[in-house]
């Protein structure tokens, strides 16, 4: 085992150590314990190891370590996607609620088809705008109701 780094020579045996030239006095002063070979370095991966399980947590992976984009590390067009799956999803039931209900409106209609879907804001509330206007009793409008009253005034006052 040689190279740099890998072999200790005593430093107080300095000057016998360069006078040596040749393999029988190297082996020597190996015997003698002045050149010592040292022992390998063990590569542990147990830092490795807790780096790994650190980052599985979600340690390390702040704005200073992030590599690559916003995009590349969360796409767009993955939300986009599961956005239009629950719209179209949305959309089926309100389509299946109106085969049960005639009587719905058009605009409602436009709006569940899959080609004009818009937020599931949008969809729920005019769904459930219409069904409040379908349970409230209809109220009489304002120019028959007036008129029935002035006819019930002139009959009370005669």
């Amino acid at each position: 085992m040689c190279g740099r780094g890998k072999v200790w020579l005593d430093p107080n045996e300095g000057n016998e150590i360069f006078m040596d030239n040749s393999h029988q006095n190297m082996r020597k002063l190996v015997k003698d314990g002045f050149i010592i070979s040292k022992p390998t370095k063990i590569h542990s991966r147990s830092h490795a190891r807790r780096m790994k399980e650190a980052n599985s947590k979600g340690h390390h992976s702040g704005y200073d370590n992030n590599k690559g984009t916003r995009e590349a590390r969360l796409p767009t067009k993955g939300n986009v996607i599961k956005n239009k799956c629950v719209l179209t999803k949305i959309s089926i039931r309100q389509k299946l609620r109106r085969l049960e209900r005639k009587s719905c409106p058009s605009n409602l209609i436009l709006r569940g088809q899959r080609t004009r879907l818009e937020g599931k804001e949008i969809l729920l509330s005019g769904r459930n705008v219409w069904l409040r206007e379908l349970e409230q009793p209809a109220a009489p409008t304002s120019v028959a109701a007036s008129s029935q009253l002035a006819q019930g005034s002139k009959k009370s006052n005669k």
